[in-house]
């Protein structure tokens, strides 16, 4: 009988049982009676009895007792040969039965565990048969719905947000199977009913709460269950030595003391001991629903914060509220719920974490984490008493808690970092630290489309233990969403003055983008390296023409110990111009490491015309005055002037021209080597180039007209501005480097965007699947194996069903056609064994002495955590590596096989251009390869097994991809068939073997060439069975092909966001 999918707790239980049959049938029998035991206790944890005082510290016989069982006849073999067994070992009774009812069945089994199990009380022959029969008969309870339904599955809530219009998104993690993991990475649309940190049972679209004396510990991926009320919990797989750290028990425990403290006999306890352990708090009057208000942290036009305890979970938030004067506005309570929102959609640790929201007594509210710290504000102050910016950290942070020791003495205090005392260089390091840090914040905000809009050193935190930066106050936040924002606030100037871009002043809200955030930041960078303010201005007039018109002391001229690197970093951020400005936080950031690390910045010194452009807006009525005074003066040479500039211009025009070699030649390199991948982020750059190459093709038509003589050919010209003379369809006409080309790349990248991400269709078919967007691919539906699969769509059109539905669940379910797209399918992240051994049974990935394997090239077992991945279902076709790679040449058919006799550089060089996919490493592939397998092949050890799940030992290449049963996951052929490249370099190191080789993405073909290997799994179809398996590695030359070899690609499931 097929092993059927367990909950995490009875699927790992089973597997220690089955892996320590041979060595020790005493354990292995525990094992399986620890795992009907856990099953009575998931199946008490969904429907808990009406008494639980008697749950306190239960026996086997108490959760039998307590368990709502089935009333039905269970005829099953095992079942009935389990229930003889248990009768006749546990109660004496030796009659033979055709059906056995459960409650009969448990009770038996009660009796059964006092004469089994913690004496050996039997021989080991009677072990090593009964253990094998209580894993049968505990597979076919679960196959007859014994204990939880067979429609739903375990589930564990790590976190909810709110999402835009009020929806809840939750991080799910499935707790099925021997690894937990996320069918749905990004979010997965969750009722208003489910709460973060709890178990439920999960049937479709219903969610039911277990028991909250039933939890996860998420860390070390086991569940656990409370049985006293002294915070003691054990874990559910019944043999971990140590129990659940006491943090996380914390989260718990207090509900359920109350919990058990209402359902204890009367005796236990007083009246006024109950009484106080449950009394209610709404008469106190610094509660709020479930906060406790401490103290008021501070106050603003958007809100007041309050310092509270969230009772429930015991611990310290931050409690933003809606002040009552603007309760009942209207605008003002939807700039409420947009920064609830803004934040919501935000998961970073250089931003502020948004914990939970709601109206209590009609005031709109939001919780946040508790960032004990100081603000930039109180940095600064304290850098002009010590110049050491850690010192100064560290002082600032002892202030503000001093001033706020009388709001809440009993919290306690955050052990500060110890402070680096020194000055000079140390002190320009360690701010650029901490603004690269709050760069990547800012990032993090913009790509969800996020803008802060008052970036001021008062909204930037830096906390006491690690001194991290933290972006605060998202209050005057504007979302990237039609349905977010607000008409009403478009022609308003939000923001503090001080530090606002000049655009948010003279341009409307749709108009700002993310570098007037950049500019913020910028600002503040100035005033603590320079210990004065950005502008001083000392009122709002003044104010605003410093901001349009001025420029801020020079920070060298301040103090010219400051870096002339960090000087030009300052100078780009707050550019007048937002084209002058870094395009993203992300580039800020990046010039602050180039700093830290002594390379290179792009910020540049500002030209002379700049200045010249700056001296004419700062002095205009000189500037025009001395203008008219000369044409005054000289006003009988105006038609001389004129014509002067008419020449300058022409003569400019025909230098760009006389240069149009040069730059064809810069053009056509950007365009190969810089203009990649093709998606969105490129979209700039390649309008950018565009436009760069339009501005040539009309100097160069002004020069003709005017009959300058180029020094260019004229072919060079025709083959730059035209192009071939007919486009390659699809990719194939976007791989070059003209005009044509360009422009379809830029044509296929928008459109995929459109088709993937930002079209309503596209929206629509990520809010069913409850997921976020993700670049170049469309959820298609979950595959028999549960697991979500995606239509890969610059690879061809979307794949179809086979109809009617195969039968097997492994069976293929896509038709394969030339012109199908690849499928990508969601595998979850979690744990597991890499490697193999063949030294002990009981231990993972043991391969059997009867197996003529050879582990040469197989590392020794080692547990491996991996993020969530998405891998293609199948092998990389002939006709979509055509597609791809924009190749001319016809391919033998049929196209629909796999696509061999390719070599690792022609992968990487598709995976450089397309930027969605990915060479997987050895651990990814051997992680999806076993599917939550420990065996020699992911189809068990043994070879007979594996003949319809692979194709090996023949004379003949694959014809077709998808024609062998698929594995757990739903991936097909990844035994057999084509040996597949990994992304690692040839290495016997274990370590290696789970990373790229990162010094080697930069270099060339040729240089790669000269001395390196890497890679591959899988095995070929020239190849016996026992020469791969789920472990064995090889290697190939990075610039050679195989006729067995082929290629699967991976998705990272985090980058892919």
């Amino acid at each position: 009988m097929t092993e059927i999918r367990l909950p995490l707790p009875i699927a790992c239980l089973r597997r220690r049982s089955q892996n320590s049959r041979s060595k020790n049938p005493k354990d292995a029998h525990d094992s399986a009676l620890f795992a009907w035991e856990a099953s009575l206790r998931l199946a008490v944890a969904l429907r808990p009895p009406t008494e639980l005082a008697a749950l306190k510290r239960p026996s086997f016989g108490a959760w039998a007792r307590a368990a709502s069982l089935p009333e039905l006849a269970l005829e099953e073999a095992s079942l009935v040969e389990l229930f003889e067994l248990a009768s006749r070992v546990g109660k004496g009774e030796g009659a033979q039965r055709r059906s056995v009812r459960p409650r009969e069945l448990v009770d038996a089994l009660a009796a059964y565990r006092n004469h089994a199990h913690g004496h050996a009380l039997q021989d080991a022959s009677f072990y090593r048969e009964a253990g094998p029969l209580l894993l049968r008969a505990l597979e076919a309870a679960w196959q007859a719905e014994l204990f939880l339904p067979r429609a739903g599955m375990l589930v564990y809530v790590e976190g909810v947000a709110l999402e835009a219009g009020g929806a809840r998104k939750g991080h799910v993690l499935e707790l099925e199977g021997e690894t937990a993991w996320k069918s749905a990475p990004l979010g997965l649309a969750v009722p208003a009913s489910v709460l973060p940190h709890r178990v439920y049972w999960r049937e479709g679209e219903r969610w039911r709460p277990l028991h909250p004396w039933l939890g996860y510990d998420d860390e070390r991926g086991q569940c656990f269950f409370f049985d006293k009320l002294d915070r003691k919990a054990h874990y559910l797989d019944f043999v971990s030595g140590s129990g659940p750290r006491e943090e996380l028990l914390a989260t718990l425990a207090p509900e359920l003391t109350e919990l058990f403290a209402r359902n204890a006999p009367a005796s236990s306890a007083s009246a006024a001991e109950r009484e106080s352990e449950v009394a209610p708090r709404a008469e106190d009057p610094s509660a709020f629903g479930e906060f406790a208000i401490v103290g008021r942290l501070g106050a603003g036009k958007m809100g007041e914060v309050f310092l509270a305890r969230q009772t429930s979970l015991d611990r310290l938030v931050a409690l933003k509220m809606l002040p009552p004067s603007l309760a009942q506005d209207g605008i003002a309570r939807a700039r409420f719920q947009r920064e609830i929102e803004a934040l919501a959609r935000c998961e970073h640790p250089n931003v502020v974490k948004i914990l939970a929201s709601g109206t209590t007594r009609g005031t709109p509210w939001f919780a946040m984490e508790y960032v004990e710290g100081a603000d930039l504000l109180a940095v600064r102050r304290a850098l002009s008493d010590s110049k050491d910016f850690d010192t100064a950290v560290s002082t600032a942070c002892t202030a503000t808690r001093a001033e706020r020791a009388e709001l809440f003495p009993q919290a306690p205090a955050v052990a500060p970092s110890t402070p680096r005392p020194g000055a000079g260089v140390e002190r320009w390091r360690a701010l650029a630290r901490t603004f690269r840090d709050a760069a990547l914040g800012l990032q993090h905000l913009h790509e969800r489309g996020v803008l802060h809009r008052d970036v001021k050193p008062a909204n930037v935190m830096v906390t006491a233990a690690d001194h991290r930066a933290v972006v605060m106050d998202l209050g005057l936040a504007a979302i990237e969403s039609q349905t977010l924002s607000l008409s009403h606030d478009k022609s308003k100037v939000l923001g503090t003055l001080r530090y606002m871009a000049p655009e948010q002043l003279q341009r409307s809200l749709r108009e700002v983008d993310a570098r007037a955030d950049i500019y913020g930041l910028g600002a503040t960078l100035y005033e603590l390296l320079t210990d004065r303010l950005f502008f001083d201005g000392e009122s709002e007039q003044r104010l605003i023409k410093q901001v349009l018109d001025e420029e801020p002391l020079p920070p060298r001229r301040v103090d010219p110990a400051i870096p002339s690197d960090l000087a030009l970093i300052v100078g780009k951020a707050t550019a007048k111009d937002p084209a002058e400005r870094y395009v993203s936080a992300s580039a800020f950031a990046a010039d602050l490491d180039a700093f830290l690390d002594g390379r290179a910045i792009q910020a540049r010194a500002k030209s002379l015309g700049y200045h010249l452009r700056v001296w004419i807006r700062r002095h205009r009525e000189l500037s025009a005055a001395i203008a008219l005074l000369v044409l005054g003066s000289v006003g009988v040479t105006l038609f001389y002037v004129q014509h002067l500039q008419r020449a300058v211009a022409e003569k400019s025009a025909e230098n760009e021209a006389l240069r149009a070699s040069e730059t064809i030649a810069e053009l056509r390199r950007a365009a190969e080597r810089d203009l990649w991948p093709m998606r969105s982020e490129e979209i700039p750059a390649l309008r950018e180039w565009l436009r760069k190459a339009e501005a040539l093709r009309a100097a160069v038509s002004e020069a003709r007209a005017r009959q300058v003589e180029l020094p260019i050919a004229e072919e060079s010209l025709r083959s730059f501005f035209e192009g071939p003379s007919e486009l390659a369809p699809e990719i194939g006409g976007a791989l070059g480097t003209s005009v044509p080309e360009v422009r379809r790349r830029l044509e296929l990248t928008e459109r995929w965007l459109a088709a993937t991400v930002t079209s309503e269709e596209a929206q629509r078919e990520w809010r069913a699947a409850g997921m976020e967007p993700i670049e170049h691919l469309l959820p298609l539906s979950k595959n028999p194996q549960g697991l979500w699969e995606f239509w890969h769509v610059p690879s061809g059109d979307r794949p179809k069903l086979i109809e009617p539905k195969p039968e097997r669940d492994d069976a293929n379910r896509w038709q394969i056609t030339p012109e199908m797209g690849m499928v990508y399918v969601l595998v979850p992240g979690g744990k597991f064994w890499q490697g193999a051994q063949k030294e002990d049974p009981a231990k993972p990935n043991y391969v059997p002495d009867s197996h003529p394997l050879q582990l040469i090239e197989v590392l020794s077992p080692q547990q491996v955590t991996l993020e969530a991945i998405q891998i293609s279902k199948y092998e990389i076709t002939k006709a979509q590596w055509m597609r791809l790679m924009g190749t001319s040449e016809s391919e033998s058919p049929p196209i629909v096989a796999p696509k061999a006799d390719i070599s690792w550089l022609e992968c990487r060089r598709l995976c450089w251009r397309l930027g969605s996919v990915s060479l997987p490493l050895e651990s990814e592939w051997e992680y999806a390869c076993r599917a939550g397998t420990t065996t020699t092949w992911w189809t068990g050890s043994d070879l007979t097994a594996l003949r319809n799940a692979a194709r090996f030992d023949e004379e003949i290449a694959p014809e077709s991809i998808g024609t062998r049963r698929a594995n757990p996951w739903g991936l097909h052929d990844v035994h057999g068939s084509l040996w597949e490249w990994c992304a690692n370099s040839y290495s016997v190191s274990r370590s290696e073997a789970q990373q790229v080789d990162r010094e080697a993405e930069d270099l060339s073909d040729e240089q790669l060439l000269r001395d390196s290997d890497r890679m591959i799994r899988g095995g070929g179809w020239r190849y016996p069975a026992y020469h791969f398996s789920s472990a064995t590695r090889g290697a190939w030359r990075v610039g050679d092909g195989r006729i067995d070899l082929g290629f699967r690609p991976v998705i990272d499931a985090r980058s892919a966001r």
